[in-house]
């Protein structure tokens, strides 16, 4: 005797069965796309996410020169945290145009032996200064020989030195004396002669200035730095957004290999 219940079971169990198979078929699809798609990351074929280059990594090619991650964003954080309202980006371009750009002009017109040279000298008085004490009167006295420029301004932190001296400037106790920077035109070594702290930190210091060439001016370098603004570069896909419109026109290979 047959039950009236059977065909209607086994038309369930096909359906079931039907059911499952489509939902093992888009499983199985969802898994190849997604496969697929970390494949594509992996390979970096449609990915917009550009990872941020290594310190040594060259970042800029722009006239003549290169320019590591490390030159281009070495002073950007400390710049930022001195005045919170400022970008990233911002900071970025102002010590481009103000201190990574005038350094590699001045530094290639100087030649790397008078570079190494005026270093070394530098060294030598900082080093000097600081087993005799490291005080502002010392500086004063050995430094006689190079000239000391005793400058009455008080500096705030940002806009008049450049990165590397007002970051050393404002982490030398006042009395005493920065070890040698080097800076744009050559190197300097920074006594702090008092601090006012009246509005925004500010310090006058005492310096003596090792410089490489006096016919290597400061307008003379904006000159040639403007030139390259104005001229052809690579930039890294990392940073070429902060700096679109930094150049002339980014071209979108390295110039050099």
């Amino acid at each position: 005797m047959t039950s009236r219940g059977q065909p209607g079971s086994d038309l369930n169990s096909c359906r079931e069965i039907r059911g499952r198979a489509r939902i093992a078929a888009l499983v199985s699809v969802a898994g190849l796309l997604l496969a697929a798609g970390a494949v594509t990351l992996c390979c970096g074929q449609t990915s917009d996410i550009v990872t941020k280059p290594g310190p040594d990594t060259v970042v800029i090619q722009a006239g003549p020169f290169d320019v590591t991650q490390d030159e281009l964003d070495r002073w950007v954080e400390w710049t930022c945290s001195v005045d919170t309202s400022l970008a990233p980006a911002f900071a970025r371009r102002v010590l481009l145009e103000d201190h990574v750009l005038p350094r590699k002009v001045a530094e290639a017109t100087a030649g790397p032996d008078r570079v190494a040279e005026v270093q070394e000298r530098a060294d030598q008085l900082a080093n000097l200064v600081a087993e005799g004490g490291g005080s502002v009167e010392l500086l004063r006295t050995l430094g006689k020989q190079y000239g000391v420029d005793d400058d009455s301004t008080y500096h705030p932190q940002l806009n008049r030195l450049e990165a590397p001296v007002a970051h050393a400037v404002f982490t030398t106790p006042v009395g005493f004396c920065t070890r040698a920077i080097r800076v744009a035109t050559g190197c300097i070594i920074a006594g702090v002669v008092a601090e006012d702290t009246k509005t925004t930190p500010k310090r006058r210091i005492s310096r003596v200035f090792l410089e490489y060439s006096k016919q290597l001016t400061t307008p003379e370098i904006r000159r040639r730095v403007l030139a390259i603004k104005e001229g052809k570069a690579w930039v890294h896909p990392y940073h070429r957004d902060d700096l679109e419109t930094f150049f002339g026109s980014l071209v979108e290979r390295p110039i050099r290999q």
